[in-house]
């Protein structure tokens, strides 16, 4: 009698260990809040972007997007919301991207000798138009407002890097799958990047 009772105990332990655990994780503040820490590669509700990260677009159309030349080993478009002007430069066309913009790179993921299987997805978000908003942060939010968004968002945040005397926000998935970049200021810019690899050294 007194072994099943063991029995019963330890199993009742083990139960409730797993269902604490399973629940999720405590939440930055350190309080038993329970967030969503998961690599959510859905697009988050109220996002402005055309396209998400690590999105495959392999059929998509581009066809009223403007696609910028001169990109190895994939391709880069901005929206026609946007113009993209051409100007002569020692006798060549270059295309100068408005101050204000979204441009979508595209690439096989996850590593580039994938192309075949996958096709295109979206492996860099570059937004400098402050219209658009995910997770509640815009390129004119600051630095406080993005840690916040983010973390509620369940994303990790990363000690900030320096630039010429700015600090430049990281945030990333806890898996790694993909990080927001957020350089803030007059100018502010976001860039969204899933890492690729190159397992077969591709060069371009």
């Amino acid at each position: 009698m007194k072994k099943i009772i063991i029995v019963l105990l330890i199993t009742a332990t083990l139960f409730t260990a797993l269902g604490c655990s399973s629940s999720g994780d405590r939440a930055a503040d350190g309080s038993d809040a329970v967030i969503d820490v998961k690599d959510n590669l859905e697009k988050p509700e109220g996002c402005d972007l055309d396209f998400w990260i690590c999105e495959n677009v392999a059929d998509a159309d581009f066809s009223k997007y403007t696609e910028i030349v001169g990109i190895t080993g994939g391709k880069e478009y901005v929206s026609d919301k946007y113009e993209v002007k051409v100007e002569s430069k020692d006798a060549l066309d270059v295309q100068v991207l408005p101050d204000e913009c979204v441009v979508y790179t595209l690439t096989a993921w996850p590593d580039y000798a994938d192309f075949d299987e996958t096709g295109y997805h979206v492996t860099k978000i570059t937004v400098t138009d402050p219209e658009i908003s995910f997770y509640g942060v815009t390129t004119k939010s600051n630095r406080v407002e993005f840690r916040k968004a983010l973390t509620e968002a369940g994303f990790i945040i990363e000690d900030p890097e320096e630039n010429d005397g700015a600090f430049i926000e990281v945030a990333s998935t806890p898996g790694g799958t993909f990080s927001i970049r957020f350089e803030p200021g007059e100018n502010g810019m976001i860039i969204i990047t899933a890492p690729v690899t190159n397992r077969d050294n591709i060069q371009y």
